[in-house]
């Protein structure tokens, strides 16, 4: 079984505006609900852990209803920080699941087949969608450049990321013991000494962190309508 837990608890300040980010309206309809219906369609998912802020729960679950989104099988409220979202997630997935796919609602721009790839691969070992960094990169202290970093060894990660239950779970579990705080989920799994493999990510999937990341959704949206 195929189990997803979509992070949904973050604040829409950067994008100015005073509701919760997943909840901001992209081409008339809630940004969460771009990932849901993606998610609805692939076969291969049995099952979707939504977590949004506490003061959120009772609208996902008028929203969920309301668009016939049938395999959300729970709605729960997150943690003070991302990383204790989704260990929340992770304590309510069904027994059977063994495959876990952790995705931010502000990507709502993922492919079908990114996804399902990303579901085969995980089934073996966690996996990570990433794309080189093109830009110049510097290291910067006080303003000042110290030096320009090697950009042909970084790559920028996106979500959603695929992991088998056990090795997530068991990542989790260490990270807690150790009060590790990571800036995603492979970083947590990296840190628990399992391998984490990298496949091609997508320049569409966009986070959406800034109001004008949303005009850019919305374009790219529309090419695909």
């Amino acid at each position: 079984m195929v189990s997803v837990i979509l992070a949904a608890a973050g604040k829409g300040t950067r994008l100015g505006f005073e509701d919760a980010k997943p909840f901001v309206k992209m081409a008339g309809r809630p940004l969460l609900t771009h990932s849901l219906a993606l998610f609805e369609e692939i076969p291969e998912i049995n099952s979707i852990i939504l977590v949004v802020s506490a003061d959120k729960v009772r609208e996902a679950k008028v929203l969920v209803s309301g668009n016939g989104f049938k395999k959300v099988a729970q709605i729960i409220p997150g943690g003070a920080v991302r990383q204790e979202s989704v260990s929340k997630g992770l304590a309510v997935l069904l027994p059977e699941t063994t495959v876990v796919l952790v995705h931010d609602a502000a990507r709502p721009l993922v492919s079908k087949k990114k996804v399902v790839e990303l579901i085969a691969a995980g089934r073996k070992m966690a996996t990570i969608p990433a794309l080189p960094v093109s830009d110049t990169l510097k290291e910067v202290k006080e303003g000042l450049v110290i030096r320009t970093v090697d950009r042909s060894r970084f790559y920028a990660v996106q979500t959603p990321q695929s992991f088998p239950r056990k090795v997530i779970c068991a990542a989790y579990r260490k990270a807690k013991e150790s009060a590790l705080l990571g800036t995603d989920d492979a970083c947590i799994v990296e840190s628990a000494g399992f391998p984490v493999q990298v496949i091609p990510g997508e320049q569409t999937n966009i986070k959406i962190t800034y109001p004008e990341d949303l005009l850019i959704a919305e374009a790219l949206l529309s090419f695909r309508t």
